[in-house]
């Protein structure tokens, strides 16, 4: 919601009503969290108060978290004898949640990366939610009124935690199932790679933090522990996930903190308090500000895909239109006998079939970066289809060149159950390069089949050839052999890559040996 819209009443009243859930939920975590009652409150209500932060608008964060904070404040009167020790504690989780909020936030320069905030607060939200009610399951099974002697209220609590974990699992789980059916969740991959990260990273950060640390061996080994953490959500899991691991690290660090272990152990309460925020401050930044430079990089990969396949669009529609318009002109040119318009009428046509390649390669990449190729496997039979692709597509251009391009057939089984349009367009490439880099021989193109029984083909022509250094990177994005590819030898650098690609895409097998100055021979096994 705007900040806008909301009058200073709203925000009071906003503010009222936020402030007596917190309290609720505050004295509901002191009650039935199996962990450290401070540590429970703050896992809870700040949970919720980074949540409801956003209902109410960034002008009045100040307002929620100072209802946070009255509201630990509150709880701690009632439960806890050194209040001026817990209510440092409680500003200084809140001061820290606040500083981590506004730096994320104003690092966020577009409405996705804010939208991508949101939708971690409310997955943390969710999380803490489902916390809960398994905190109160906990409770339901040590503390039933049948094995816990008959305390005055353990009736009451335990039927109000049974309602509890019941309605909190509920809830939680309906709305993870709700997003992974509307595809708003993790791919499932991704979401076993983060699962398992989060449990190796909570074992290890439990691990590191649970010492005394007296000597600079154990901090170091704390370093060793955390920062591969950090650097390996950071470049893999994004920026939500990286602030998961952030939140829930810190969380930990002060369970453990308050325990008398930890880094700062030896210190006064207060002290210890103090060093560990401002250690857990540095630490989370620099892996928050990675991330999220991270995800900023892939989005900017993401726009120059999505405007390379609009421009292509735009500019394949024209060429069709040429084309039309050449085939009138040849039917003309035919009718007269002028042989110069026939000269300028070829040279366009060849012009624009370039022009054409080129935007369809664009294209190809592009669906293949931003993942929207789509797979349509059917059987082929390769045999028919390559004898088309070399009479009609490469033929003509080869004689054009002098080039003597043939075609063996050595096998009886060639049918393969494939995409027809990405094995075109792989012979095309592979072809098309052949008849490109060789200024004289030939070109031999043999369709077999392997000692495994599947269709092979191999492309060999007599071409320039290719260092072994360069075959090493050949399949990356506009790569050219600098040293033999020269300006005659026009292109974009894309053939091959999208040759690897296609290869990936339909699960064929690549590889290629070149000798400069001898030529170069492929080997598909589809």
């Amino acid at each position: 919601m705007d900040d806008l819209e909301l009058s200073y009443f709203q925000v009071i009243k906003r503010t009222l009503i936020t402030y007596i859930i917190f309290l609720i939920v505050t004295f509901i975590s002191f009650k039935v969290a199996f962990f450290h009652p401070e540590i429970a409150s703050f896992w809870i209500s700040s949970s919720i108060a980074l949540a409801f932060s956003y209902t109410i608008g960034k002008k009045f964060w100040g307002a929620i978290l100072i209802a946070v904070f009255l509201a630990k404040i509150t709880v701690i009167f009632f439960n806890a004898s050194d209040l001026l020790n817990y209510s440092f504690i409680a500003l200084f989780q809140i001061v820290f949640i606040y500083l981590i909020l506004f730096l994320t936030t104003k690092l966020n320069a577009t409405p996705e990366q804010i939208n991508d905030l949101k939708s971690f607060f409310k997955y943390l939200l969710i999380t803490a939610v489902l916390l809960s009610g398994l905190g109160s399951q906990v409770f339901i099974l040590f503390y039933s009124p049948t094995n816990s002697g008959g305390g005055e209220n353990i009736g009451a609590y335990w039927l109000f935690s049974n309602a509890f974990a019941n309605l909190t699992i509920t809830i939680s789980l309906t709305l993870y199932m709700k997003d992974i059916r509307d595809k708003n969740f993790f791919s499932i991959s991704k979401y076993i790679e983060t699962l398992i990260f989060f449990m190796v990273a909570i074992f290890i950060t439990a691990l590191n933090y649970s010492g005394d640390m007296k000597d600079a061996g154990e901090i170091l080994l704390l370093f060793a522990g955390q920062i591969p953490l950090g650097i390996y959500s950071s470049l893999r899991l994004g920026f939500k996930n990286t602030l998961s691991f952030l939140f829930i690290s810190s969380i930990i660090a002060l369970y453990y903190s308050n325990g008398g272990y930890g880094p700062f152990a030896h210190l006064e309460m207060s002290d210890n308090t103090i060093q560990l925020f401002i250690y857990l401050f540095f630490y989370s930044i620099p892996f928050a500000l990675l991330s999220l430079m991270i995800e900023a990089m892939g989005k900017i990969d993401k726009q120059k895909s999505e405007f390379l396949a609009s421009v292509s669009h735009e500019i394949r529609s024209p060429i069709h239109t040429i084309t039309s318009f050449l085939g009138l002109l040849k039917e003309t040119a035919d009718e007269e006998n002028n042989p110069e318009m026939k000269d300028s009428i070829r040279a366009i046509d060849a012009s624009t079939k370039r022009l054409l390649r080129t935007v369809n390669l664009l294209l190809d990449m592009t669906k293949i970066q931003m993942k929207t190729i789509q797979i349509y496997k059917e059987e082929i039979d390769l045999e028919v289809l390559i004898r088309q692709i070399v009479k009609y597509e490469h033929q003509p251009q080869a004689e054009s060149k002098g080039l003597e391009l043939t075609l063996n057939i050595e096998s009886e089984n060639n049918l393969i159950n494939s995409d027809e349009y990405i094995v075109t367009q792989l012979l095309n490439n592979l072809l098309s390069n052949a008849v490109k880099y060789t200024k004289v021989g030939k070109i031999d193109v043999t369709l077999s089949n392997n000692s495994e029984g599947i269709p092979r083909v191999l492309i060999t022509d007599t071409g320039i050839g290719m260092s072994k250094e360069f075959i090493d990177g050949l399949f990356k994005p506009f790569k050219r052999e600098a040293q033999v590819y020269t300006k005659k030898y026009e292109g974009t650098g894309l053939g091959m890559a999208l040759v690897k690609s296609y290869c990936e895409l339909i699960g064929a097998k690549l590889n290629v040996t070149s000798y400069i100055g001898k030529g170069t021979t492929f080997a598909i096994d589809f």
